[in-house]
């Protein structure tokens, strides 16, 4: 009875190893990426799909924004509503990247801010309804106005 295995068995198990360990950067993002889609599946309806009796979630007025929140959320109101990663945010402003994270996922949980993944990779920061409201109340955006000309 022969104890040495095949050539070809032993070549497909070097290749299937090979391919796994090629790929095992790729398994923490993919994992992860299905992982946050199972969570935004649980979280129920979409932002926005509110009833129109419903309360609205006013979370930011319970506390006040500190300098950098405000810088953050200014810079996020003025970009125009194409929405800007934390990356291009901390460039913007000469922060440190995690500062501006920090700020960002502060934001985040007071519902000013939303995060969208576009992509697999990073994720493009936007200001919410509320968070537009709140700029625009306290004129972190500046507002243009036509000149009237009666003649």
């Amino acid at each position: 009875m022969p104890t040495e295995l095949p050539l070809a068995i032993l070549f497909l198990v070097f290749l299937a190893l090979f391919v796994l360990i090629g790929t095992s950067p790729l398994l923490p993002r993919l994992l992860a990426l299905l992982g946050g889609l199972l969570r935004d599946s649980r979280r129920g309806p979409a932002a926005g799909t509110r009833e129109p009796g419903a309360p609205e979630d006013v979370r930011w007025k319970d506390s006040a924004l500190n300098d950098y929140e405000i810088l953050v959320l200014r810079k996020l109101a003025m970009s125009g509503g194409k929405g800007l990663s934390s990356r291009a945010l901390a460039d913007a402003l000469y922060f440190q990247p995690p500062t501006v994270r920090k700020h960002l996922h502060s934001l985040n949980r007071k519902g000013l801010v939303r995060a969208v993944k576009p992509y697999p990779f990073g994720e493009r920061f936007y200001l919410s309804a509320p968070g537009r409201e709140y700029a625009l109340e306290h004129d972190l955006v500046p507002r243009v106005s036509r000149a009237r000309t009666d003649a």
